[in-house]
């Protein structure tokens, strides 16, 4: 389910995402982009070494678990993204129709997929 906004309490402002990119949580695995594991300092040294790139400390007064991050290793090659079944996302249908010609990847309005209350099938999950 789509969600239109969220309170973030680490950064005390609501967040509406308006602009972004979709990427399958299958496609993201597969090269090497895995969720951020959210801890304290004791999680992080039962880490092993080659996984704490991917910690964040939670905080003493922000959990910043909400945040439900990605993290890739190193640099990332946006130009892998083309035709992996990702999107770009924009506010309107107007501006969608503006930047697909400038795009490798699928546009897609906010609003519309908002109406529409599911992501685009190319963000097969």
């Amino acid at each position: 389910r789509l969600r239109q906004a969220a309170f973030r309490k680490g950064r005390r402002h609501w967040d509406i995402p308006l602009y972004g990119i979709a990427i399958s949580s299958r496609w993201a695995r597969e090269h090497d982009i895995a969720p951020v594991i959210y801890g304290t300092e004791k999680q992080w040294r039962q880490l092993d070494p080659s996984q704490r790139y991917l910690f964040q400390p939670t905080g003493a007064t922000i959990d910043w678990s909400e945040e439900q991050e990605w993290r890739s290793r190193g640099d990332f090659d946006w130009s892998t993204l083309v035709g992996a079944g990702v999107f770009a996302f924009v506010p309107t249908v107007a501006e969608a129709e503006r930047v697909r010609p400038f795009s490798p990847i699928p546009v897609h309005a906010l609003e519309s997929i908002i109406a529409e209350g599911a992501w685009p099938a190319e963000s097969c999950t």
